[in-house]
């Protein structure tokens, strides 16, 4: 029996058999590799005096096709707005965060603010290193934080209005979203309009 006209079966046999095998591992690697998705609840910093800012940070986390692990949250502008005139920093880094609407920068007076926010992060916060978000989960985040503006020769800057992200590093990917700056209170003279975006 002459087996020569199989070859070429067999040959393309093999050959479909490795693109399906490909296409399984880049479908399970790639295309279906878990990833992260954030939403911007709300993002609001309010002025007390030169160089000092009040700061709260509303997000939703949601994972998608798998398990997510967080490895570092952090607030960043495209330019320095912490540090001093010889190390100015564009970023912080939100080590712990609470769950979201346990507090409220609205309802809570300025000069009881760092009280309120130490005490409650020392009862209910939870780091934010290796912060498990299971698949299809979501989870609501509240960061809260007391910003000290770089530090000049002559006083301290005031805090960029725009310009502002947020950046979750996360499994083996980095996600960043755009954030848009609400200020509480006082406005004039308090902040800086540094990369204003142009009126088109």
């Amino acid at each position: 029996m002459d087996f020569s006209a199989l070859t070429p079966i067999a040959a393309f046999g093999g050959f479909a058999l490795g693109i399906i095998n490909l296409g399984i591992i880049v479908y399970k690697d790639f295309i279906r590799k878990p990833h992260l998705r954030a939403e911007l609840v709300s993002f609001s910093t309010r002025y007390v005096h030169a160089g000092e800012y009040q700061m709260q940070l509303n997000i939703r986390l949601f994972a998608k096709d798998g398990l997510i692990t967080i490895k570092e949250v952090k607030l960043k502008n495209e330019f320095d707005f912490v540090g001093d005139i010889f190390s100015g920093r564009n970023e912080i880094t939100f080590f712990r965060g609470i769950p979201l609407n346990k507090l409220d920068i609205k309802q809570i007076e300025e000069q009881s603010f760092l009280k309120q926010v130490k005490d409650t992060f020392s009862t209910i916060s939870f780091p934010m290193t290796d912060l498990k978000v299971q698949k299809d989960e979501i989870k609501s985040i509240t960061f809260m934080d007391n910003i000290i503006t770089v530090r000049q020769s002559d006083g301290y800057d005031e805090l960029p209005l725009y310009r502002w992200r947020l950046e979750i590093a996360y499994n083996d990917d980095v996600l960043e979203i755009p954030l848009q700056l609400v200020p509480i209170g006082e406005i004039r003279g308090a902040y800086s309009h540094i990369g204003e975006p142009s009126v088109s």
